[in-house]
């Protein structure tokens, strides 16, 4: 699968369930008073965890952190009301997501689509307060499991690109 074709499945899910879909690039709504107490909240849980963790040994807080970290550095970009900030946020969280499936080993591929036949389950135009899709009488959850499986086999679909370069410049 292509990654436009990933962002194609996410907009027809939105889609379904009535949530945003924007036709160019535009900040999120949101009081900027909120939006910069919740990125300093998690700028503050990310400096302790990241201050209490012990390297490798602690990988999966570590990555929490940078996760957290960049969280709270898109939510800052969107209270200044910065595009472009947001932007390069967006994609280093992107950049982190996809960090945790390589250092895990996870096959990110199989595991976004079995989510996605799994979300596209879930009904029409019916969400939480949140923006969540709810689950009703024909919902069938994520074989995850079985794409696992499939990864440990070598059967499923690859997480990386074992012959890609990239110029660095």
């Amino acid at each position: 699968m292509h990654f436009i074709d990933t962002l194609l499945a996410v907009e027809i899910f939105h889609h379904r369930i009535g949530a945003p879909v924007a036709a160019s690039p535009r900040l999120l709504p949101g009081r900027r008073e909120l939006l910069r107490k919740l990125a300093q909240q998690l700028h503050e849980l990310a400096l302790e965890s990241a201050g209490s963790a012990e390297g490798a040994r602690d990988l999966a807080v570590c990555r929490a952190a940078l996760c957290l970290e960049e969280l709270a550095e898109w939510l800052e970009a969107q209270a200044e009301g910065n595009l472009v900030k947001a932007a390069d946020n967006w994609a280093d969280r992107l950049v982190v997501l996809l960090g945790d499936a390589v250092v895990s080993g996870l096959p990110a591929e199989g595991l976004f689509l079995a989510t996605q036949r799994s979300n596209m389950t879930k009904a029409l135009q019916v969400t939480t307060g949140s923006g969540k899709a709810v689950k009703l009488a024909g919902f069938e959850p994520p074989r995850i499991e079985d794409v696992l499986r499939e990864a440990a086999n070598g059967n499923g679909p690859r997480n990386h690109l074992a012959t890609a370069t990239f110029a660095v410049s």
